[in-house]
């Protein structure tokens, strides 16, 4: 779905002056093994440019997968060699048992041990994001979206109870000089669902903040979780984040009946704070 999604994008980008805004891919089912990607596009032919469009997949099974390189040489060029030398990756090369298909990706990388990084459901694919990022920006490529997922492997124990993490990133090439530079910084709220000691549904919350502590961003947003969202600094400068807080402010609502599919619906108020945070960001820090 990366592979096709951005030959869709280049094509309505350099042939009919669509820019791509959002992208996102989901998984769904009660195994993830459903997928959706999701593409809003807005027409600018009053103030368009042309632009290249790429895509990174980060699996924490051990693999990275790029998409969108066939009309980017120079970009596919410094990432093979950013991943081979500052990741030390290794091109995917297939068994004799399998057959690796070019459908589903330009090029694939293998990561080395220990590369990614999961304790439960935190995990250090955010820090991953904004090291590939923050290189990238360095060659002209803005970050454009990005976002997680995750599905379940039926009967496989050996990682995570088959529980596979994933990150889609996506890069346009820079029209506005400077921008591409800038600091990065992301924040990740995760909900944990568990039971109680009585069996009741329950969930332990986490707010995790990572990237460039430009102006003191870090004890900016720290007194902010910490006044606004109910929350208490548990972790700094770890494999996964360089701040790490429990936040009690995140509500899960619980299903009617005990079943297969879980103890909660999967509807959450992390919409409102998410936006209670991006306000703060603009309006206070600018």
């Amino acid at each position: 779905m990366g592979l096709c999604a951005m030959h869709l994008v280049d094509f309505l980008s350099k042939g009919c002056h669509w820019k791509m805004i959002a992208c996102n891919a989901s998984n769904f089912g009660r195994l993830g093994d459903q997928r959706e990607q999701q593409i809003v596009l807005r027409y600018d032919d009053f103030a368009h440019q042309d632009c290249d469009h790429l895509l990174v997949e980060l699996r924490d099974v051990g693999y990275v997968e790029v998409s969108g390189i066939q009309n980017a040489p120079s970009a596919a060029s410094a990432m093979h060699e950013f991943f081979s030398h500052q990741w030390r990756c290794s091109e995917y090369r297939n068994s004799i048992f399998e057959v690796f298909n070019a459908k589903y990706c330009d090029r694939k990388y293998r990561t080395p041990p220990n590369f990614y990084f999961r304790d439960g459901l935190r995990n250090n694919l955010g820090r991953r994001t904004l090291e590939l990022a923050t290189f990238m920006s360095s060659r002209g490529w803005e970050l454009a979206s990005c976002n997680g997922g995750s599905l379940t492997l039926p009967n496989q124990k050996k990682h995570g109870n088959g529980l596979v993490r994933e990150h889609q990133i996506k890069f346009v090439g820079a029209k506005r000089e400077g921008l591409s530079s800038c600091p990065l910084l992301m924040v990740e709220f995760r909900s944990v669902p568990a039971r109680d000691v009585m069996g009741r549904a329950s969930h332990e919350s986490f707010i995790e903040i990572t990237g460039a502590n430009v102006n003191d961003v870090h004890g900016k947003l720290a007194g902010f979780v910490q006044s606004h969202m109910q929350s208490r600094l548990i972790a700094t400068a770890t494999p996964t984040c360089d701040l790490g807080f429990v936040c009690d402010a995140f509500q899960m609502k619980e299903a009617a009946l005990d079943c297969k599919e879980g103890r909660f619906l999967g509807e959450t108020n992390f919409g409102k704070y998410a936006m209670r945070l991006c306000d703060y960001m603009v309006d206070y820090l600018g």
